[in-house]
């Protein structure tokens, strides 16, 4: 048994499909034509695919381009972007500014910086968190590591944090750069 898709766009009977009208007449095979074993089993399959892709073939003439633009204009409108608000501790942080001193030796992969943090602001800060980025001698960012430091800021003044662990870093990482990303509001001493 077999499958053939006619065109019969005349006739009124058959379901209407866009503009298309479809319908399906089954063909007898005689016995002595059909393949026999494997090959009639990939004829089997062969048939069965082609009849799935021809129902998805009418299926999508189902959709006119009229019902595809209804669709879309049942989509919900976009709401309008808000602004981007930055949390406080980030501006804050613009305040500190962070010199590396000094670090570990090249035979460790243990990070320990000492660092000279200066506060620019006209406000006290504390526990600012410090991150650090970990480049190779090409450029290459090998990683990055935070801490906190624990301490408090004055304003107008500088501070020096000794010996801040960042744990281990990538064997290869020659060059170091570092930046306050966060910091809070301290009271007033």
């Amino acid at each position: 048994m077999a499958f053939e898709i006619l065109d019969r766009s005349s006739n009124r009977n058959d379901e209407i499909v866009g503009h298309w009208a479809l319908s399906v007449k089954v063909i007898s095979v005689p016995p002595q034509s059909r393949g026999a074993g494997v090959m009639g089993l990939i004829g089997k399959a062969v048939g069965g695919t082609a009849l799935l892709f021809g129902g998805l073939f009418a299926a999508g003439l189902a959709v006119t381009p009229d019902r595809r633009a209804e669709t879309h204009q049942t989509e919900k409108p976009v709401p309008e972007r808000q602004p981007t608000v930055i949390p406080e501790s980030w501006r804050l942080a613009d305040h500190l500014s962070v010199e590396v001193q000094g670090k570990s030796s090249r035979l460790s992969s243990v990070a320990v910086l000492t660092f000279r943090i200066q506060n620019r602001s006209d406000i006290h800060l504390k526990d600012a968190t410090i991150t650090c980025d970990f480049f190779g001698e090409s450029g290459t960012k090998l990683g990055e590591a935070q801490r906190i430091a624990y301490r408090e800021f004055l304003a107008k003044k500088t501070v020096t944090v000794r010996d801040m662990n960042f744990g281990f870093v990538h064997q290869e990482a020659g060059r170091v750069g570092c930046k306050a990303t966060s910091a809070e509001r301290a009271s007033p001493v």
